[in-house]
């Protein structure tokens, strides 16, 4: 008897350590993607100001074609799955819409409640956003209400309420 409860608890100690592993492993898988987005993020800010800087009516109010943002080297070489889609570390679709003549916005999704979380919370206005739309998906984020960058803890939380998640960043 006294074998058999050394055997259960050495499996259950084994059990929690190998759950304690695999939550590091997402956890730094996260970091990794969230790191990855923002990199992606900068970018897009980056040369979408210096291609459309002096165009008249600036971004427009359209979706930008994956296969011109390539072309023209807006989009990220990290974000592109081949020369007309464009992806985001989650594998999810991401794209680019002319909002208004002064702002763009950076759409994706298949975003994991935690990473949303994290998105919201540490991405900045610094960066260039205006605010964040978050939804089911990317037509959900398209219509969801706005959170402002720097947003307090219960309303991100509530924002990024589905397991998965789409996200649009109004960008300037």
């Amino acid at each position: 008897m006294r074998d058999l409860l050394a055997y259960l608890l050495y499996g259950a100690i084994a059990l929690l350590a190998l759950l304690g592993i695999f939550e590091i492993y997402n956890s730094i898988i996260r970091s990794s993607n969230i790191e990855e987005f923002r990199q992606q993020v900068t970018e897009y800010k980056t040369e979408m100001n210096q291609n459309y800087l002096r165009v008249p009516g600036r971004y427009g109010t359209s979706q930008f074609l994956p296969s011109n943002l390539i072309i023209m080297g807006i989009a990220p070489t990290s974000a592109q799955l081949d020369a007309n889609t464009l992806t985001n570390p989650w594998n999810g679709n991401s794209a680019v819409y002319g909002v208004n003549n002064a702002n763009f916005a950076l759409d994706n999704d298949n975003i994991d409640q935690a990473s949303c979380i994290a998105i919201l919370r540490q991405f900045t206005a610094d960066m260039g956003i205006v605010q964040f739309q978050v939804g089911a998906n990317i037509a959900g984020a398209a219509s969801g209400a706005p959170v402002p960058p720097g947003s307090d803890d219960n309303t991100i939380i509530n924002a990024c309420a589905n397991p998965v998640n789409g996200i649009r960043l109004l960008m300037q």
